[in-house]
């Protein structure tokens, strides 16, 4: 983290957690029309990312900041199995936690 204030630098951070549970989210919407017995749980966990998405970008420390760019998806290809899907979703969401880490006081 670049920034030295304080504001900034949780917003930055905000944004960015922002950008990353939507990047889960689509992951995850791209696997659900080929999960067959595990659309539930795609659905479940999609449901789950966006709650977190839609608490990150109210927040008031992101309201006034830009919208942040996806981070590199590591997509899953069309006939890719659960785990390979968990796999994507765990290393976006340990990039999310690093940088977290990385801005904490």
């Amino acid at each position: 983290m670049n920034s030295t204030d304080p504001a900034e630098a949780t917003a930055a951070v905000m944004t960015q957690a922002g950008a990353t549970f939507q990047a889960i989210l689509e992951i995850l919407h791209r696997q659900t029309q080929q999960a067959g017995l595990l659309t539930a749980s795609y659905v479940i966990a999609a449901g789950a990312a966006a709650d977190g998405r839609d608490a990150v970008i109210s927040a008031p420390a992101v309201s006034r900041a830009a919208p942040g760019p996806l981070p590199d998806l590591p997509m899953p290809g069309p006939d890719a199995g659960a785990e390979a899907i968990a796999d994507a979703v765990a290393l976006v969401a340990g990039r999310l936690g690093e940088q977290l880490a990385a801005a904490a006081p």
